[in-house]
């Protein structure tokens, strides 16, 4: 077996990596983002430097059906850009509309966005292209859903429909999330190509996000959704039914969280298009990623400090459990709300409840039938019978 230090020294490396590999991400970011295998595409900028107008460009590789953006979250208060092409000559339609409830939201009052370039027919990469202009003020006030630019990370949200479209036929949309996007910065321009391509400098028909979604969600939900629910059900019940053992399951564990969580953060950092932490489940998750290093470092402690001959549990165990309970209770709340944000299906939000709800009743029936172990029951066993076991852990072998 590794001995304590080696094994320091593989969570340290792992650590490290994972580091690299965030840093690496963020280097190379960019803000164009594209969703579902490119249903839509965006990527937006201050017309210029002075500019009162913003410029979308908004891309799809659907054949036909409707795409949308909007400023804001969901269906509730947002102002949604909807477009679709006439079936007959190709042209793009553009609609404003503003949403206060689900269900097709209604046009506007005031249609100030404007469709400044397009293209008919599907460029070299498949895609259809469409620069919008709309102005960064609200048009109104005291319109509900009538919303402005902000200039910063600002809460969006698209959607897509695969199928046929008119004006009096917009179905509801078979492909929807959300996102937020710095709409008026001014890094990279939009501006058109003449060939057709449509995409600014720097930017590409391709995008990693996607992908780097699928991947945090994963890393995430398997984290904090299984592996933080075993390791902290391990450590409190299994102490002294797996003997030593249970500690190389719940280092193993941990080091596993820290792994998966580092990488799955540094992901969705790293291809977020430069806006960061904007949102409750991005909050979250920042506060999680850094109590969980809290958490690793109390462990590393309590381990240094174990005395294998104490009677009581001393007050740092204590608050390593607790702080644990909360940061597994908050881990496992915030993947939910990342289904909620990036619209997973209701099979995964479901398949996720039911796997968290297992492992409630799993702690619940631990609780009741197993109950709580502790290193130092053996040595006051000792004491009372005079048994000469020997302890189930032994120094050095001590996180929770």
């Amino acid at each position: 077996m590794l001995t304590r230090f080696r094994k320091l020294q593989q969570m340290k490396s792992h650590f490290y990596l994972a580091l690299w590999a965030a840093f690496t991400l963020l280097a190379s970011a960019g803000p164009l983002q594209c969703f579902d295998n490119n249903k839509l595409c965006y990527q937006a900028s201050r017309t210029s430097a002075t500019a009162s107008t913003a410029d979308l460009m908004v891309s799809t590789t659907l054949e036909q059906g409707w795409i949308g953006v909007g400023f804001g979250r969901g269906m509730r208060d947002a102002d949604i850009l909807m477009l679709w092409r006439n079936e007959v000559s190709g042209e793009w339609i553009l609609s404003r509309r503003l949403s206060t409830k689900s269900g097709l939201p209604p046009a506007a009052p005031v249609q100030n966005a404007v469709i400044v370039n397009s293209t008919t027919s599907a460029n070299s990469q498949g895609f259809y292209n469409v620069l919008v202009r709309r102005p960064i003020a609200a048009s109104s006030t005291t319109t509900a859903g009538d919303t402005a630019l902000t200039g910063s990370a600002q809460e969006m949200s698209w959607a897509a429909y695969a199928g046929p479209t008119t004006a009096t036929n917009l179905q509801q949309h078979d492909a929807q999330g959300s996102f937020t996007y710095n709409s008026l910065d001014t890094t990279t321009l939009v501006t058109w190509d003449a060939t057709g391509n449509g995409y600014p400098t720097g930017g590409s028909s391709e995008s990693v996000r996607p992908t780097a979604l699928l991947v945090h969600a994963v890393c995430m939900g398997l984290t904090w959704s299984v592996l933080s629910f075993t390791s902290s059900f391990t450590a409190r019940y299994l102490k002294h039914r797996i003997g030593a053992a249970w500690f190389v399951v719940h280092r193993g564990m941990a080091v596993a969280i820290l792994v998966l969580t580092v990488a799955g953060f540094a992901l969705v950092v790293g291809t977020n298009g430069g806006e960061y932490f904007a949102s409750l489940h991005a909050l979250i998750g920042l506060g999680v990623v850094l109590a969980m290093f809290v958490q690793i470092g109390l462990g590393i402690y309590i381990d240094k400090m174990f005395d294998p001959n104490r009677k009581s549990v001393p007050m740092h165990d204590k608050v390593h459990w607790w702080f644990g309970y909360t940061l597994l209770a908050a881990g496992a709340l915030n993947v939910l709300l990342g289904h909620y944000k990036y619209g997973s299906s209701k099979a995964w939000i479901y398949a996720n409840v039911a796997v968290v709800a297992a492992a409630v009743v799993a702690f619940v029936v631990g609780e009741s039938k197993l109950g709580q172990s502790h290193d130092h029951h053996e040595v006051l066993h000792e004491e009372n019978t005079g048994a000469s076991s020997s302890s189930a852990t032994g120094p050095g072998v001590e996180m929770s």
